[in-house]
């Protein structure tokens, strides 16, 4: 699953999923997210992708603990297990 604070990709956007080839979840808060993924009520073994344009605040960073990232150019990519987020 990816989410984002920056933008959103709708189910069938074929010029947009060039990049991240996944559908993208426009998010406004950590406590978003956490709803978003309750919401979707989806099962098994999955992580969440967590995009950013550019750097994240300050809030984010906290809220993402010990997620892992990549760094692309701009963009950010925060990735960790769902089960983080209860």
């Amino acid at each position: 699953m990816v989410f984002s604070p920056d933008f959103e990709i709708p189910e069938n956007p074929p010029q947009q999923l060039a990049y991240s080839m996944k559908r993208v979840y426009k998010i406004s808060s950590p406590e978003d997210l956490k709803n978003q993924v309750k919401e979707l009520k989806l099962n098994g073994n999955y992580e969440i992708v967590l995009m950013f344009l550019n750097s994240p605040s300050k809030d984010w960073i906290e809220f993402l603990g010990n997620a892992t990232l990549v760094k692309d150019g701009n963009f950010y990519y925060y990735t960790f297990n769902p089960n983080s987020l209860k």
